[in-house]
């Protein structure tokens, strides 16, 4: 049972905490929340880039590069990553 609660609680306490950060870095750098992203962007990417692939194998003790991809989910991640490149 606590291993249930444990995150339920964390999201509960952390939640106002992460959104009263991000009113903070806009207001001190003067950002819109689009603007504050496309900050952001590049470190969680190179971050994701260099640490997932091990976070992958932590977590499912398997490699990212076993995984068995089919046609959904190839499609999925072309029709993704051209939303994603094609924003303004």
């Amino acid at each position: 049972m606590f291993s249930f609660l444990c995150p339920i609680f964390l999201i509960l306490v952390l939640w106002p905490s992460f959104w009263q950060y991000i009113h903070h870095l806009q207001n001190k750098y003067s950002l819109s929340a689009f603007n504050l992203l496309g900050h952001t962007a590049p470190a969680q990417a190179a971050s994701l880039l260099l640490l997932g692939p091990f976070v992958d194998l932590w977590l499912t003790n398997n490699r990212f590069d076993t995984y068995r991809y089919n046609n959904v989910v190839t499609v999925s991640a072309v029709l993704y990553f051209s939303l994603a490149n094609n924003l303004p």
